[in-house]
């Protein structure tokens, strides 16, 4: 399994609805993508801890695996 962060143009809603089952989908993305440059850290941070350097949070904004398009299986 990998996590993955969606680009806020895909709609995941245009999918069909699995019925509570399985879906398979066609998937398309990137690493570094475009924004993420612009990324920011958000708190609340644990107590103790320092809020994360800028350039670490790009950078591991950079290393995020985004979702630029999905469709169902078969789909354009």
């Amino acid at each position: 399994m990998i996590d993955v962060a969606f680009d806020p143009r895909v709609d995941v809603g245009a999918l069909p609805n699995a019925g509570g089952g399985w879906l398979l989908v066609n998937v398309a993305g990137q690493y570094d993508h475009p924004d993420a440059g612009t990324c920011r850290a958000t708190g609340p941070f644990p107590p103790g801890e320092p809020e994360p350097h800028p350039l670490v949070v790009v950078r591991d904004c950079r290393a995020q695996f985004v979702v630029t398009s999905i469709s169902a299986y078969g789909e354009p």
